[in-house]
């Protein structure tokens, strides 16, 4: 089955989000579907499937950018929520240039009054582990001062 590998993948919603795998070389895409490869981990079989083309992104293999890309990555229970509150507010003709604002003020808004609630569970609050390396940090970080260094050189041009 490996020389049916393609394109390294990951799953971000259906059936298999969470998991990884490739691109099946072997069958053409249709205009919904892709056909890929499963992987289960070492003791598992690389399952042979398709899923719709919403429901996987490729996998570049770089490292979070901040904990909140951690958590985007790492809990794909979170990052299909979001994908479905996109869909859902797409369908219902809210565009980035017509709500951006506004649905963000919104978001922001319900993202308060979830902390409040969190904070007054006290000690019976849940709270989940994402894991994001101090290695991570690191080149999260040096990777953020580059890019400044870079834009401030571009844009401002009587710094020092």
């Amino acid at each position: 089955m490996d020389e049916r590998k393609g394109l390294r993948i990951k799953f971000v919603g259906g059936k298999y989000n969470g998991k990884k795998g490739w691109m099946d070389t072997s069958k053409e895409e249709t205009p919904e579907l892709y056909y890929v490869l499963v992987d289960y981990g070492k003791d598992k079989k690389t399952k042979a499937t398709y899923v719709t083309k919403p429901s996987i992104e490729i996998d570049t293999g770089e490292s979070p950018s901040c904990l909140a890309d951690a958590v985007f990555e790492r809990v794909p229970k979170v990052s299909e929520a979001v994908n479905k509150l996109c869909r859902e507010l797409v369908e219902c003709n809210l565009t980035l240039e017509n709500s951006q604002d506004a649905v963000i003020m919104n978001i922001i808004d319900r993202w308060n009054k979830a902390e409040k609630v969190q904070e007054e569970k006290g000690e019976n609050a849940v709270y989940r582990k994402v894991r994001w390396t101090k290695e991570e940090q690191r080149a999260a970080t040096a990777k953020r001062l580059i890019i400044f260094k870079t834009t401030r050189d571009r844009y401002c041009y009587d710094c020092e």
